[in-house]
């Protein structure tokens, strides 16, 4: 209670990164399955949470509330029935998308997780360090994940340790 947003923003992607470096040393550097790892990380981080709190917490920071209602206008859109002008607009949260689809899919790390991702035994015959390559893939993961928690936050201006329970299976599926 009483801290900044932007505080919480920081810890919550440094929380992010921590995981990610150690879910990737235990999957990169001690073999262990990437499947178990990471659904064991979800369920600590989940018991993490509910020693925080059980119940839902409602964010009520004004600049964290500002952040969610902030809306980029484009230069078109439609006219209502008084002949209003409405303009089309898209949340930041869309542009943070797609600067993590522009970064995995246009430059080097990117391509290098798709070979590896591709086959791993030709990105060895390739000349990529696949460790190095997976821990910074896991690693940015657990970025992105901090990331996700923040932005799945600005949607919903609610904490709560029972959100998205039961799609562990869905979100495994979609990164397959």
């Amino acid at each position: 209670k009483g801290m900044s947003a932007i505080s919480a923003v920081v810890i919550s992607l440094l929380i992010g990164i921590l995981f990610g470096v150690v879910q990737g040393y235990l999957v990169t550097y001690l073999e262990i399955q990437p499947f178990i790892v990471t659904l064991a990380g979800m369920f600590f981080g989940r018991g993490l949470t509910a020693v925080i709190s059980t119940d839902m917490i409602a964010i009520k920071n004004k600049t964290f509330l500002a952040w969610a209602n902030y809306r980029i206008n484009l230069p078109f859109g439609t006219y209502n029935r008084r002949g209003m002008f409405i303009p089309a607009y898209i949340y930041p949260t869309v542009i943070i998308a797609l600067g993590v689809v522009i970064l995995i899919k246009f430059t080097k790390f990117g391509r290098n997780l798709y070979a590896i991702g591709g086959n791993q035994q030709s990105a060895v015959m390739m000349g990529l360090n696949v460790k190095r390559t997976k821990m910074k893939a896991y690693v940015l993961d657990g970025f992105l994940a901090g990331l996700g928690g923040f932005l799945f936050c600005l949607n919903s201006c609610a904490g709560f340790v029972e959100q998205a329970k039961g799609l562990e299976m869905d979100a495994i599926a979609s990164a397959v």
